[in-house]
């Protein structure tokens, strides 16, 4: 419990520290559904009733599940660079663990910035989306299915070290899968 709550005091730390990154980013994904949605109305009459649903639900769930596994391979990427990675390896807590609790906080950060870009984008496009319970489900089985994929991006930068364009084709598969 203790390296969790250290995780989540770093990530405080790196959200203090480097506010402006963080609100320049959540604007910037603000900003994008505001594209998809205008550039929908300009070209096909708008976007209305359950498809506005699906639009709204299918952009950020994809965005936490692009968030949670992107920060974890991000994040490590960073800490092989900066020579942090070794220290980790060698802390008495298993690796297993860490990695673990970093992608735990990964998903409450995740879903803390999806909660709120879901009620600004409910706000700016006045359909206010009323949710069932059993809509839990399905985000639920996303972050679940997140802490696998986030192991796998893990497992595939320690072993060849430099994977973006990868991160970047994971990205367009799990957008894919959302589709379907």
């Amino acid at each position: 419990m203790t390296s969790f709550k250290a995780e989540i005091w770093r990530q405080v730390w790196l959200y203090k520290r480097y506010s402006f990154n963080y609100f320049s980013d959540f604007v910037l994904l603000i900003m994008m559904f505001m594209a998809i949605f205008f550039g929908g109305a300009l070209l096909g009459g708008g976007v209305l009733g359950t498809s506005l649903n699906a639009l709204v639900i299918g952009y950020i769930l994809w965005t936490l599940i692009q968030n949670t596994i992107s920060q974890m391979g991000m994040s490590l990427t960073s800490q092989m660079q900066n020579g942090i990675l070794e220290q980790q390896f060698l802390m008495p807590i298993s690796t297993r663990r860490l990695f673990f609790n970093k992608s735990l906080v990964n998903i409450i950060v995740s879903t803390v910035q999806a909660i709120l870009a879901l009620l600004i984008i409910m706000m700016l496009t006045d359909h206010w989306i009323k949710f069932s319970i059993i809509l839990v489900i399905p985000f639920v089985l996303a972050l679940v299915t997140t802490i696998g994929l986030g192991y796998l991006v893990v497992s595939l930068i320690l072993h060849f070290k430099r994977i973006g364009s990868t991160l970047v084709i994971f990205q367009y598969v799990y957008l894919g899968g959302l589709t379907d």
